[in-house]
């Protein structure tokens, strides 16, 4: 008898456009999710702070979503709801509109129902550095593949670019740029000192000097690698006979194999080194030379690069300026096992490193490099054409004038960018 039925209709009615409680809702989604982006960017996946920050946003957006269904626009710098604006800002970096608008994304809608896992992978693609970590990818791709349930987007699949003669102003410059050219370089020289060095008096080791060596290794509790791979190269020096020399040779290979499981690139760089080395008159003995070349072949090979490339999947981090000397030492005959790698790692910081490892020992031969090109897979593709442009010679002008009309639309942009 106390009761006022018209109350409990109008709880079940949906709500009039601009109704003030649902565009706080929505505004009030956005803030969630820009300060979940930003904690997560700061914490790695296996931290606390990271899964508490997701079960906060959903604790958050299941409440939000309770009731409704929340569907937001996508401007330059602005999102709106129901017309009006509830987040605008300018910042190139930290824009979360025009971090979406700029790929593509016009609407987004969130359903009621949307689950936890749904919630983690679409703040985990929001949250990537698409300038530093992601080179292959997109936004609206890694929604797609994602396939999300009570996520839907719109997108508008326009041309990228903002100029429509851009790209063809573009290739037109670059092929009379290349024509003008009679012979164009294509690879780099390799000099090698001319300095005369002195010869080194070698010292055999004494019974007592081995015993010392072996108990200070044993006290020493870190790992011997580093000097492990001293000390066989020095036994080049001493070695006669070819029996000595392959088992040194072999010593040397499983060494620099059990490095590379423990990620300790600086004693590949320092192998690689020696055998540079190695050309120049009296370093090593000439019957070592070819024992040498054997284990620089066996870097170099499709076995090895792999092992890399699981290396760098497994999260091993290298310093940039060490990956660099490295691979101004590998050989051309390395170039297209690199580039498979690219098709192959599961993580943009692994691929970014093999781009950066082509970029250095791809001037050797950038025809090789080239050949990545033919590659059926379009993010392969793109990541030639970037490691093209990161080059920066002029020989790679013609092969990514190729890719100017490639039918995926972000192998394109990236040729556009190299060849602007």
């Amino acid at each position: 008898m106390g009761k006022d039925p018209d109350r409990t209709m109008i709880k079940q009615k949906d709500p009039p456009s601009g109704d003030m409680a649902y565009t706080q809702q929505a505004t009030n989604l956005i803030n969630a999710l820009i300060k979940a982006k930003k904690n997560l960017r700061m914490y790695p996946a296996n931290h606390p702070v990271y899964e508490k920050t997701v079960d906060d946003l959903c604790s958050k957006m299941s409440s939000i979503l309770e009731e409704d269904t929340i569907k937001i626009r996508i401007n330059q710098y602005d999102i709106l709801y129901e017309g009006e604006v509830i987040y605008h800002s300018k910042d190139r970096d930290e824009s979360l509109a025009l971090l979406l608008f700029k790929d593509g994304l016009r609407e987004m809608t969130f359903f009621k129902g949307i689950t936890r896992s749904e919630i983690r992978d679409f703040l985990t693609i929001i949250s990537l550095d698409f300038e530093k970590e992601v080179l292959d990818d997109d936004i609206v791709t890694l929604l797609w593949e994602k396939d999300f349930e009570h996520i839907k987007y719109i997108v508008d699949d326009s041309l990228i670019l903002e100029d429509r003669g851009y790209e063809d102003t573009a290739v037109k410059q670059a092929r009379g740029a290349a024509g003008k050219n009679e012979k164009i370089i294509k690879a780099y020289e390799e000099a090698l000192s001319q300095d005369k060095q002195a010869k080194v008096n070698i010292i055999a080791l004494t019974d007592n000097d081995i015993q010392t060596v072996v108990e200070e290794i044993e006290q020493d509790a870190r790992d011997k690698s580093h000097m492990l791979i001293r000390m066989l190269f020095e036994m080049f020096h001493m070695a006669q006979g070819k029996d000595e020399f392959e088992l040194i040779g072999r010593c040397i290979r499983e060494t620099l194999t059990f490095a590379l499981h423990n990620a300790r690139i600086e004693i590949i760089d320092y192998a690689l080194k020696e055998i540079e080395r190695s050309g120049v008159a009296s370093a090593y003995p000439g019957e070592a030379k070819p024992y040498l070349a054997n284990i620089e072949s066996y870097i170099n090979t499709a076995n090895f690069i792999n092992l890399f490339g699981k290396v760098l999947d497994n999260g091993a981090e290298i310093p940039d300026e060490l990956l660099i000397t490295m691979s101004s030492s590998l050989k051309a005959v390395s170039i297209p096992h690199f580039i498979a790698l690219l098709g192959a790692l599961d993580k943009s910081t692994s691929r970014r490193n093999v781009i950066d490892i082509l970029a250095v020992v791809g001037k050797k031969d950038i025809a090789l490099v080239a050949k990545g090109l033919n590659d059926k897979r379009w993010y392969v593709v793109r990541n030639i054409v970037y490691v093209l442009r990161k080059i920066r010679d002029r020989s790679a002008v013609e092969y990514i004038i190729l890719t100017a009309a490639h039918a995926d639309k972000r192998v394109r942009k990236e040729a556009v960018h190299a060849l602007g």
